[in-house]
């Protein structure tokens, strides 16, 4: 038991990787796989990609604003919301909430924030980058003289800490956003769509294939969709409705080429005549919807998220886009190279040498990404309780669950109100989704 434990130290080792600091080799081969992001040249010697952070100074502007972005024009409906929300802070915190700025405002703020830009960064603020209220004194309540200007993100940074620890905070994002490092979500929505987009299974291989004058996008509806596809430069998710026309079913049925879970109903004519009697005869039970990954030729009508990849793949076998719900769009990066490079290399360098480590190099690639897609902080928040707190939970619209300890004591499951992304759940999404095929 000792010698494949020292093994296991001494292959990480090599990647300056403690495994005695983590708990699995999923997180272990994780954190290999960042720590060649940022320091590429000490984790492979052929790489000539710089070491990033070694240039970092945090009295350079690092901003990169994107000269398309239009300046941002605040909507009523937006400002309402704001004022309400912190209306609703302050009244929690406990603090005085009469001169708190109003709906009424509107104007005012409407022409600030054309005019002012970020007091903590000095960004312009524009639809990439959205304008907030900042409390300089945070004993005080939001009011017109309390409150400044700046970006969503510098606020979150600033919060209660230190303006030195905030602006470093603020200058390594900076910094991250220029160089084009991977990074972990911040919207819900996104993070949402990704979590759709995650689907288990064997991998099935596909050959591409782009013919002149036929590979076209079909649509019933030209939505914003449309011009991702066409273009076919960007990298997205994307999530629609479609089918494939009957007349590729003969082409298709050997192996329907849609992978994803759906729920099924467990009937005769559904799951088959055999399946259904074996069922009966075991006793289990028919009557509740079972989750299934099945490879279909439509969408079940209902909507599916694909990564652009898939999408393409599916709209050359000829799938008919009817409808789309959600498209978000992200910027490429080679930043994972320099590792898959160097375990590539080393699982083939095992392979002409006979060792057996040529799995274990082909299982650290593989749960380095799954490690991704885990992001188990989200689902759920666990709190030891006495008798008289575990009641009060228990009416909470969060409740997920609860269990008794001790006589007293109860262990309750909260569903947390915002989405926690530890992880660069992105990446693992589309390496999982581009495992269905090869190009």
């Amino acid at each position: 038991m000792v010698k494949p434990l020292m093994n296991l130290i001494d292959t990480f080792e090599q990647f300056n990787i403690d495994v005695l600091h983590y708990i699995s080799i999923a997180s272990c081969t994780y954190a290999t796989k960042h720590y060649s992001t940022y320091f590429p040249s000490k984790f492979n010697l052929e790489s000539d990609k710089q070491q990033y952070y070694e240039d970092f100074d945090i009295n350079v502007d690092y901003s990169n604003p994107n000269p398309n972005a239009k300046l941002f024009i605040l909507a009523t409906g937006y400002w309402k919301n704001k004022c309400y929300h912190y209306k609703q802070q302050d009244y929690k915190a406990g603090r005085e909430t009469e001169k708190n700025v109003t709906a009424d405002d509107y104007d005012y703020y409407k022409s600030l924030f054309e005019t002012s830009v970020c007091s903590i960064c000095n960004a312009k603020f524009t639809y990439d980058n959205h304008p907030s209220l900042d409390r300089q004194d945070n004993e005080h309540p939001h009011t017109k003289d309390n409150c400044w200007p700046a970006c969503v993100s510098c606020n979150i940074a600033h919060a209660n800490r230190d303006p030195k620890i905030a602006s470093l905070h603020i200058k390594m994002r900076k910094y991250a956003i220029k160089h084009n490092l991977p990074m972990t979500i911040s919207d819900e929505r996104i993070y949402k769509l990704l979590r759709e987009c995650i689907t288990g299974g064997l991998a099935a291989v596909f050959h591409r294939e782009n013919i002149a004058g036929r590979s076209k996008f079909n649509s019933e509806k030209p939505y914003v969709v449309k011009n991702c596809i066409d273009q076919r430069k960007d990298i997205f998710v994307a999530k629609i409705k479609g089918y494939f026309p009957k007349s590729e079913y003969n082409n298709l049925l050997p192996l329907p080429p849609i992978f994803r879970n759906i729920e099924i109903e467990n009937r005769e004519m559904v799951i088959g005549e055999y399946m259904y009697s074996q069922a009966q005869r075991h006793s289990l039970p028919m009557t509740k919807k079972d989750r299934k990954l099945a490879t279909l030729l439509d969408t079940n009508n209902q909507f599916m998220v694909f990564n652009n990849y898939y999408l393409w793949l599916l709209i050359d076998l000829g799938l008919i886009i009817t409808d789309y719900k959600a498209i978000t769009v992200f910027d490429k990066n080679t930043a994972y190279e320099p590792f898959v490079r160097t375990m590539m290399n080393l699982r083939i360098q095992s392979i002409l040498a006979g060792s057996s480590k040529e799995k274990f190099y082909k299982l650290i690639i593989n749960s380095s990404y799954g490690y991704d897609t885990l992001n188990t902080e989200k689902f759920g928040k666990i709190k030891m309780l006495y008798k008289a707190g575990t009641f009060i939970a228990q009416h909470h619209p969060n409740h997920m669950g609860t269990r008794r300890i001790s006589a007293n004591t109860f262990a309750v499951q909260i569903k947390p109100k915002t989405a926690n992304c530890f992880t660069s759940i992105q990446s693992g999404v589309f390496t999982l989704d581009n495992a269905k095929y090869c190009r």
